[in-house]
Protein backbone atom coordinates (compact mmCIF):
# COMPACT_ATOMS: atom_id res chain seq x y z
CA UNK A 1 0.00 0.00 0.00
CA UNK A 2 1.30 3.44 -0.78
CA UNK A 3 2.18 5.87 1.98
CA UNK A 4 -0.42 8.31 0.63
CA UNK A 5 -3.26 5.87 1.30
CA UNK A 6 -1.84 4.76 4.63
CA UNK A 7 -1.52 8.29 6.00
CA UNK A 8 -4.73 9.59 4.49
CA UNK A 9 -7.59 10.56 6.78
CA UNK A 10 -9.90 9.85 3.83
CA UNK A 11 -9.88 6.18 4.85
CA UNK A 12 -11.94 7.08 7.94
CA UNK A 13 -14.46 8.90 5.75
CA UNK A 14 -14.75 5.69 3.72
CA UNK A 15 -15.26 3.81 6.99
CA UNK A 16 -18.11 6.14 8.00
CA UNK A 17 -19.63 5.87 4.50
CA UNK A 18 -19.44 2.08 4.83
CA UNK A 19 -21.22 2.38 8.19
CA UNK A 20 -24.01 4.35 6.49
CA UNK A 21 -24.28 1.78 3.68
CA UNK A 22 -24.55 -1.05 6.19
CA UNK A 23 -27.12 0.89 8.25
CA UNK A 24 -29.32 1.56 5.26
CA UNK A 25 -28.92 -1.62 3.22
CA UNK A 26 -28.50 -4.38 5.80
CA UNK A 27 -30.40 -2.49 8.49
CA UNK A 28 -33.43 -2.16 6.24
CA UNK A 29 -33.26 -5.45 4.33
CA UNK A 30 -32.37 -7.79 7.16
CA UNK A 31 -33.46 -6.12 10.38
CA UNK A 32 -36.68 -4.37 9.39
CA UNK A 33 -38.17 -7.06 7.16
CA UNK A 34 -39.79 -9.03 9.98
CA UNK A 35 -42.05 -6.17 11.08
CA UNK A 36 -43.95 -6.59 7.81
CA UNK A 37 -45.04 -10.13 8.72
CA UNK A 38 -48.40 -9.38 10.33
CA UNK A 39 -49.57 -6.57 8.03
CA UNK A 40 -48.65 -8.42 4.83
CA UNK A 41 -50.05 -11.78 5.91
CA UNK A 42 -53.33 -10.15 6.92
CA UNK A 43 -53.58 -8.01 3.79
CA UNK A 44 -52.68 -10.77 1.31
CA UNK A 45 -54.47 -13.45 3.35
CA UNK A 46 -51.46 -15.75 3.55
CA UNK A 47 -49.92 -17.76 6.37
CA UNK A 48 -47.09 -16.31 8.40
CA UNK A 49 -44.93 -19.31 7.56
CA UNK A 50 -45.36 -18.49 3.87
CA UNK A 51 -44.18 -14.95 4.43
CA UNK A 52 -41.27 -16.10 6.59
CA UNK A 53 -39.96 -18.00 3.59
CA UNK A 54 -39.37 -14.62 1.93
CA UNK A 55 -36.75 -13.73 4.57
CA UNK A 56 -35.21 -17.17 4.10
CA UNK A 57 -34.95 -16.49 0.37
CA UNK A 58 -33.02 -13.29 1.06
CA UNK A 59 -30.49 -15.28 3.07
CA UNK A 60 -30.45 -18.12 0.53
CA UNK A 61 -29.65 -15.68 -2.26
CA UNK A 62 -26.80 -14.33 -0.14
CA UNK A 63 -25.45 -17.85 0.33
CA UNK A 64 -25.75 -18.75 -3.35
CA UNK A 65 -24.32 -15.52 -4.77
CA UNK A 66 -21.50 -14.90 -2.28
CA UNK A 67 -19.08 -17.46 -3.81
CA UNK A 68 -19.37 -15.69 -7.18
CA UNK A 69 -19.38 -12.10 -5.93
CA UNK A 70 -15.61 -11.69 -5.62
CA UNK A 71 -15.09 -13.00 -9.15
CA UNK A 72 -17.69 -10.62 -10.54
CA UNK A 73 -16.13 -7.75 -8.60
CA UNK A 74 -12.73 -8.60 -10.10
CA UNK A 75 -14.23 -8.81 -13.58
CA UNK A 76 -16.47 -5.72 -13.59
CA UNK A 77 -14.93 -3.56 -10.87
CA UNK A 78 -15.96 -2.89 -7.32
CA UNK A 79 -17.17 0.68 -7.73
CA UNK A 80 -19.05 -0.07 -10.95
CA UNK A 81 -21.00 -2.93 -9.33
CA UNK A 82 -21.69 -0.91 -6.19
CA UNK A 83 -23.07 1.93 -8.32
CA UNK A 84 -25.23 -0.46 -10.31
CA UNK A 85 -26.65 -2.23 -7.27
CA UNK A 86 -27.18 1.03 -5.38
CA UNK A 87 -29.71 1.79 -8.12
CA UNK A 88 -31.09 -1.74 -8.52
CA UNK A 89 -31.63 -2.40 -4.79
CA UNK A 90 -34.16 0.41 -4.17
CA UNK A 91 -35.97 -0.51 -7.39
CA UNK A 92 -36.35 -4.07 -6.13
CA UNK A 93 -37.52 -2.73 -2.78
CA UNK A 94 -40.15 -0.62 -4.57
CA UNK A 95 -41.36 -3.85 -6.15
CA UNK A 96 -42.79 -4.86 -2.78
CA UNK A 97 -45.18 -1.90 -3.01
CA UNK A 98 -46.80 -3.49 -6.06
CA UNK A 99 -46.73 -7.10 -4.81
CA UNK A 100 -50.16 -8.70 -4.76
CA UNK A 101 -49.22 -12.36 -4.33
CA UNK A 102 -46.74 -14.26 -2.23
CA UNK A 103 -44.93 -15.41 -5.37
CA UNK A 104 -44.11 -11.75 -6.15
CA UNK A 105 -42.65 -11.36 -2.67
CA UNK A 106 -40.58 -14.53 -3.12
CA UNK A 107 -39.05 -13.36 -6.40
CA UNK A 108 -38.36 -9.89 -5.04
CA UNK A 109 -36.79 -11.33 -1.88
CA UNK A 110 -34.40 -13.53 -3.86
CA UNK A 111 -33.43 -10.57 -6.06
CA UNK A 112 -32.99 -8.37 -2.99
CA UNK A 113 -30.69 -10.90 -1.35
CA UNK A 114 -28.65 -11.07 -4.53
CA UNK A 115 -28.37 -7.29 -4.76
CA UNK A 116 -27.39 -7.04 -1.11
CA UNK A 117 -24.29 -9.17 -1.79
CA UNK A 118 -22.90 -6.46 -4.04
CA UNK A 119 -23.39 -3.61 -1.57
CA UNK A 120 -22.51 -4.89 1.88
CA UNK A 121 -20.11 -7.39 3.46
CA UNK A 122 -17.95 -8.48 0.53
CA UNK A 123 -17.50 -5.19 -1.33
CA UNK A 124 -17.08 -3.16 1.86
CA UNK A 125 -14.51 -5.63 3.20
CA UNK A 126 -12.58 -5.38 -0.08
CA UNK A 127 -12.82 -1.59 -0.08
CA UNK A 128 -11.68 -1.18 3.52
CA UNK A 129 -8.89 -3.71 3.03
CA UNK A 130 -7.49 -1.52 0.24
CA UNK A 131 -7.30 1.50 2.53
CA UNK A 132 -6.13 -0.03 5.80
CA UNK A 133 -3.07 -2.04 6.70
CA UNK A 134 -3.28 -1.01 10.36
CA UNK A 135 -6.57 -0.76 12.23
CA UNK A 136 -8.43 -2.81 9.61
CA UNK A 137 -10.36 -4.70 12.28
CA UNK A 138 -11.47 -1.47 13.91
CA UNK A 139 -12.57 -0.04 10.55
CA UNK A 140 -14.54 -3.16 9.62
CA UNK A 141 -16.07 -3.28 13.10
CA UNK A 142 -17.22 0.34 12.84
CA UNK A 143 -18.54 -0.16 9.31
CA UNK A 144 -20.42 -3.38 10.07
CA UNK A 145 -21.86 -1.97 13.28
CA UNK A 146 -24.05 0.07 10.95
CA UNK A 147 -26.32 -2.91 10.28
CA UNK A 148 -27.47 -3.07 13.90
CA UNK A 149 -27.77 0.69 14.24
CA UNK A 150 -29.77 0.83 11.01
CA UNK A 151 -32.19 -1.77 12.30
CA UNK A 152 -32.50 0.10 15.57
CA UNK A 153 -33.31 3.37 13.76
CA UNK A 154 -35.50 2.09 10.93
CA UNK A 155 -37.59 -0.46 12.87
CA UNK A 156 -39.63 2.13 14.81
CA UNK A 157 -39.82 4.43 11.79
CA UNK A 158 -41.18 1.70 9.52
CA UNK A 159 -43.50 0.45 12.25
CA UNK A 160 -45.00 3.94 12.68
CA UNK A 161 -45.51 4.27 8.94
CA UNK A 162 -47.27 0.87 8.88
CA UNK A 163 -49.53 1.89 11.77
CA UNK A 164 -50.39 5.31 10.32
CA UNK A 165 -50.59 4.37 6.63
CA UNK A 166 -49.94 0.78 5.53
CA UNK A 167 -47.17 -1.67 4.74
CA UNK A 168 -46.93 -0.59 1.10
CA UNK A 169 -46.20 3.00 2.12
CA UNK A 170 -43.55 1.75 4.55
CA UNK A 171 -41.85 -0.24 1.76
CA UNK A 172 -42.00 2.85 -0.45
CA UNK A 173 -40.42 5.00 2.24
CA UNK A 174 -37.66 2.46 2.88
CA UNK A 175 -37.07 2.22 -0.86
CA UNK A 176 -36.52 5.97 -0.98
CA UNK A 177 -34.10 5.76 1.95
Amino acid sequence: MTKVLENSSYKWIITIASFVIMAIVTGVITNVFSIFTIPITEDLNIKRQSFSLAQTLIFAANILVTPFAAGLIDRFGLIRLMRLFSIVTPLIYFGYVAATEISHIYVLSFLLGTAQCFLTQIPLSILLNKWFSNNLGIAIGIAFMGSGIGGMVFNPVANNIIEIYNWRTAFGFLGVV
